[in-house]
């Protein structure tokens, strides 16, 4: 999954030899953070944090003594890698109730429309996404077979080129025709969509990019693709970054 940058408060290490609690450390960091989930980091003695400010979430982390507060993804331990951050947020994605989210991206959201029957999913989607476009790719024989539909909701944001290519997506006589030629002409050595961005395009379909992108932002997301999925008891939930057409087919209804 491509991901944004994180709220650099964030990104700072923390020392409060005052307080003796992890909670008292969290609300130091700006924007009155509240945690969404724990849990202890296997092979060490941290204990991780996903918390959330504002629109922006992350993890952080903290020792025995909670002393000291770090954040970061991936933790080398003696034993390997281990990354509880994904498996904090992929937790809190698949259980947390987003329907307030579907309703937007229903009623306000820009999307292209692929399919004709199934179970309908949004997915936040840059041009310029290398797991976007292996998600693109793994859909399709499902799309034509009429087990999924898609909403894709371009937003533009990974590189400079992302805005003008959505926006141009988006200004297209055909934009499903237009995501065709991007991910055909997809350049997987430099992660670059394949359409050609305009070099004017009409201020309308900026501003759908824009509208989508200030969602996508907004709404707790991390990175794209973000697919959201109706599960079995109706309420939408999120499969952060790329997925198997076997593992969305069973999580959708």
């Amino acid at each position: 999954m491509k991901k944004k940058i994180l709220v650099a408060a964030l990104a700072t290490v923390m020392t409060a030899p005052a307080f003796a609690g992890v909670p008292a450390l969290i609300e130091k960091i700006p924007g009155h953070p509240v945690v969404l989930q724990s849990s202890p980091v296997p092979g060490t003695s941290l204990r991780a944090f996903l918390i959330k400010a504002g629109t922006h979430m992350g993890v952080v982390y903290t020792g025995p003594k909670g002393d000291y507060l770090f954040a970061g993804g991936e933790i080398m331990t003696r034993t390997g890698p281990v990354n509880i951050a994904q498996k904090l947020f992929s937790d809190y994605y698949a259980t947390h109730d987003f329907s307030a989210l579907a309703k937007t991206l229903k009623q306000k959201a820009t999307t292209v429309h692929q399919g004709h029957a199934g179970p309908m999913v949004y997915v936040f989607w840059d041009p310029s996404c290398i797991f976007c476009h292996k998600l693109w790719d793994e859909l399709q024989p499902a799309i034509k077979a009429g087990k999924i539909q898609v909403n894709w909701v371009p937003v533009g944001f990974l590189k400079p080129s992302s805005p003008a290519k959505a926006a141009t997506i988006l200004a297209a006589p055909s934009p499903l025709a237009a995501m065709r030629t991007d991910e055909r002409r997809f350049k997987v050595r430099v992660e670059e969509g394949g359409i050609t961005p305009q070099k004017h395009v009409p201020a309308k379909y900026v501003q759908e990019m824009r509208a989508n992108t200030h969602l996508f932002e907004t709404s707790g997301m991390q990175g794209t693709p973000s697919i959201i999925y109706q599960g079995a008891k109706r309420q939408w939930h999120v499969i952060p970054g790329f997925t198997t057409t076997d593992a969305l087919l069973k999580a959708a209804h």
